[in-house]
């Protein structure tokens, strides 16, 4: 579910915050200035700055019906990255003019753009470069696919490539299980592939791949979409530092030759719900993370017959976590990495369909 909050400073600006909050599917957080208020259900605020430093890094979609000069200074001191930061989008008290101000594409802030300006029949202002010349960015493929984008470097030649009108190389790995999602997707946004079997025969200068696998390299200047593919369990001691769990993900990624950035989620034991190193690295592959009950996993271990821990079991119920949270994850016993022994845990990788 994406978080949505919608902040004004005026009456009027209020009165159309409201009035917008009913188009979106998504429950909206309505933020409006005290004294300055709709009538609707909404939480108050006195200071643009201080309500944003609060609400940032909480929200997918900050949409701020206020002049942009004071949404600048306000999120100026917030903004990392294209990766983590929300979608910021601006419109004025009257709804005349929509615009994309900040992660038109990961984010979304552009199509959110569009989609507001329809529901308001304002005149949306886009400026990112290959959206006003009319084709489609890597970054926005990488939104639909909910891929990881590597090298974040990449996309400015690419783009700009694009933009430009130059030859831009799209490939699809067909090794993946997957692969036809992903042509299909490609060919309802009208972007032309290359056959996979033309890969690396022919330099090119400018290519973007969707692969999760960790083999590709092209030449020239390009950009990887990865797709989320692969499904992590996990089991560890208590109070395994996030860095051992990153070191022990990449490890298994290694041993298949995958990507870490393909993961699409996490999962464990209900007694590793409080575990913070678990939740530090869910929390920073910005993967979900499940908990499951010892007795559901010993359900698995006795439907397929994996080996158990007898420590393990005896000291949490269930002698196997990592295989069979992958299973539960995934619906299926097929996996791309068995319970491997790591330092202060153990991991499991499943392929996710």
């Amino acid at each position: 579910m994406t978080r949505i909050a919608i902040l004004s400073v005026s009456t009027a600006g209020a009165l159309l915050g409201a009035a917008l909050a009913k188009h979106f599917r998504e429950p909206v957080d309505l933020y409006e200035k005290r004294g300055k208020e709709s009538g609707a259900p909404a939480q108050y605020f006195d200071r643009t700055v201080a309500l944003t430093a609060d609400i940032f890094g909480k929200h997918e979609l900050l949409v701020y019906i206020m002049a942009m000069g004071i949404v600048v200074r306000a999120i100026a001191p917030h903004v990392q990255s294209k990766v983590t930061d929300p979608a910021v989008v601006v419109l004025d008290e009257c709804g005349y003019h929509t615009i994309s101000l900040l992660s038109g594409h990961l984010g979304g802030a552009n199509e959110w753009t569009a989609q507001i300006a329809e529901w308001l029949h304002s005149d949306p202002v886009i400026t990112t470069a290959t959206d006003v010349h009319g084709v489609i960015a890597p970054d926005v493929v990488a939104r639909k696919l909910d891929a990881r984008v590597e090298p974040l470097a990449g996309l400015k030649p690419v783009n700009g490539a694009l933009a430009r009108g130059e030859d831009v190389r799209w490939f699809v790995d067909e090794r993946m299980s997957n692969f036809k999602r992903y042509l299909d997707l490609l060919a309802q946004m009208d972007i032309a592939v290359t056959d996979w079997q033309r890969y690396g025969m022919t330099p090119q200068p400018y290519t973007v791949v969707i692969s999760d696998r960790a083999d590709i390299r092209p030449d020239g200047e390009y950009v990887i979409l990865r797709p989320p593919t692969l499904a992590v369990g996990m089991g560890c001691r208590r109070d395994t530092p996030l860095t051992t769990l990153e070191n022990t993900l990449q490890e298994a990624c290694r041993l298949i030759g995958r990507s870490s950035l393909s993961v699409a989620a996490f999962a464990s034991v209900d007694v590793k719900q409080d575990e913070q190193g678990l939740l530090a690295l869910a929390a920073k592959w910005r993967r979900p993370i499940s908990f499951y009950a010892a007795e559901e996993m010993a359900g698995i271990v006795a439907d397929f017959q994996l080996d158990e821990s007898a420590f393990v079991k005896q000291t949490i119920g269930v002698g196997n976590i990592c295989e069979t949270a992958v299973i539960l994850l995934t619906g299926q016993q097929k996996l791309l990495l068995n319970k491997t022994k790591c330092p202060q845990s153990t991991i499991a990788v499943g392929e996710v369909q």
